[in-house]
């Protein structure tokens, strides 16, 4: 996992050896999607659609990158830069969805190295359009009626997202 600041923005980057023993789902818009939020760079983005490719899903995004070397950068930016001009405007909500319980994850994986991991919650809950689902784990939110206050809670909170979430996006990928 790797942090990068786009302006008062924190990422979380993550690689495609994480994404895949997530097991969840993945096709084209989801890939366009997490290049697009600077969550994957192009070399992961083609790994990730080799990955898809060999799973057995096909669409425009994945055949034209899953056939790619990691270094040929240049042609996967191009197929990416092409097939992304529509999703600029219209994420599809499934693929935020699994991007957020990506990141959500990967953050939580490495909370203990964090000095403040709730200051980067805070950062992703803003770059995804302030999702109720991990409102509960964002300091400055309201509580809901019947959830504790303070840290403690709210990691437990955060580790029933990720148990909710992973559980949803896996009956998701087997309907």
């Amino acid at each position: 996992m790797n942090n990068e600041l786009g302006g008062k923005r924190r990422l979380v980057q993550l690689d495609s050896g994480f994404i895949e023993a997530e097991g969840i789902d993945m096709n084209g818009d989801d890939i366009l999607s997490g290049w697009g939020r600077m969550i994957i760079d192009v070399s992961t983005a083609v790994r990730v659609a080799t990955y898809i490719a060999i799973r057995g899903c096909s669409d425009d995004v994945v055949d034209g990158l899953g056939c790619l070397l990691d270094c040929q950068v240049l042609e996967a930016q191009e197929i990416l830069d092409r097939n992304s001009a529509d999703l600029r405007w219209s994420e599809p909500a499934m693929s935020q969805r699994k991007w957020l319980y990506l990141e959500m994850k990967a953050l939580y994986e490495c909370k203990d190295r964090l000095s403040d991991p709730f200051d980067w919650v805070e950062s992703i809950f803003c770059d995804f359009g302030y999702p109720d689902s991990i409102a509960g784990v964002v300091r400055w939110m309201p509580l809901q009626v019947g959830q504790q206050p303070g840290k403690e809670a709210m990691m437990e909170r955060w580790a029933e997202f990720l148990e909710r979430e992973h559980e949803a996006l896996l009956k998701q990928r087997d309907a």
